[in-house]
């Protein structure tokens, strides 16, 4: 500090919120963990306690040419939760290392799944310098477990691996994939990968192809047709035509039964449930109908289940009408 000449004055230091326990203004998000140290301020060498002020510290003493003050943040690796107010981060936390937020992103994982981890609340977490990475950054590190479905719908989870978390400004500069800042800490608010089924087995197609159409078999089951919170395959802007889906089988697999959940964005959006749909199967190179033994239901905010007479196929194809003036969109199509 170079004053032109000694005085007293009041020097006003701004402190940030992360700094003073606020992860941000209001309460909807909150550290879980008080700072282990608290912001430090010496003037030439000697701490002070000075007086906060709407956000800042006040430092207050006659000052002269040379003095020195000098702040030392600390650098505590924190989780961030968020008010049950906010229901897409329910079973979540975020990480922040002093004021920067960290993710998961796809290459330091296995396969480069990401969002079917879960995190351990009570895990520790350390940083280190990677200067290969990114052109150097502090990564994070803790473990992580994967978790994935079984056949029959349950919830398993593999063994613990390593996982790194990098500053949030540092991502996508390593090729599209998997990310994630909110992370599970239990396995209902993971995405598990999919289990073995035979939806799950199938290479899916469409009219129109989307890389949406990978909704379909992800075994995410929404809440109601409007749900946004997983993927979901739609046909829009198209209306008043027959559209499909269709799952290929890398072996001929016998089936007797389905449902659908369909997408509907109703009122404000373009798709509803569809007029009606039906079910093909393929036999000697031509799509015959199955022979329903329950009637075809178009249902919204429902699952959409068909019974017919068991058939052995290399695939299935559902043609769907839309509406004269709507698209139509699915969630999620399952095969018995």
């Amino acid at each position: 500090m170079r004053p032109e000449e000694t005085t007293r004055f009041s020097l006003r230091v701004r402190m940030p919120g992360w700094a003073m326990e606020r992860a941000i203004p209001g309460n909807l998000y909150t550290f879980s963990d008080p700072l282990q140290e608290k912001v430090s301020i010496e003037i030439n060498g000697r701490t002070v306690n000075p007086d906060m002020d709407n956000g800042y510290a006040v430092l207050k003493k006659k000052w002269a040419a040379g003095d020195r003050v000098e702040i030392i943040f600390p650098m505590d690796i924190r989780k961030v939760e968020a008010d049950e107010r906010v229901e897409a981060d329910i079973g979540r936390v975020s990480i922040q290392r002093g004021p920067i937020v960290y993710c998961a992103e796809w290459p330091d994982y296995h396969d480069g799944n990401v969002l079917n981890q879960v995190f351990n609340r009570d895990a520790v977490y350390t940083s280190a310098f990677r200067p290969e990475l990114l052109n150097g950054i502090q990564v994070v590190l803790t473990t992580a477990i994967p978790s994935h479905k079984s056949a029959n719908g349950d919830i398993l989870q593999g063994d613990p691996q390593e996982a790194a978390l990098i500053p949030y400004y540092t991502w996508n500069n390593r090729g599209a994939g998997e990310m994630m800042v909110w992370l599970p800490v239990s396995s209902s608010s993971a995405r598990p990968l999919p289990g073995p089924t035979i939806a799950g087995r199938s290479r899916v197609s469409a009219s129109k192809e989307l890389k949406s159409l990978i909704a379909l078999n992800d075994q995410l089951e929404p809440s109601n047709s409007n749900d946004h919170t997983w993927p979901y395959y739609h046909w829009w802007p198209q209306n008043a035509s027959w559209e499909w889906v269709q799952y290929n089988f890398e072996n001929a697999e016998t089936v007797s039964g389905m449902k659908v959940y369909w997408f509907d964005d109703g009122p404000n959006g373009g798709c509803r449930i569809p007029e009606t749909y039906e079910l093909l199967y393929m036999k000697d190179g031509r799509w015959i109908p199955v022979e329903n033994e329950t009637a075809y239901t178009v249902t919204k905010d429902a699952w959409n289940e068909l019974e017919f007479k068991p058939v052995t196929t290399t695939a299935l194809r559902m043609r769907v009408k839309l509406p004269e003036e709507f698209s139509t969109g699915i969630h999620e199509w399952v095969i018995d």
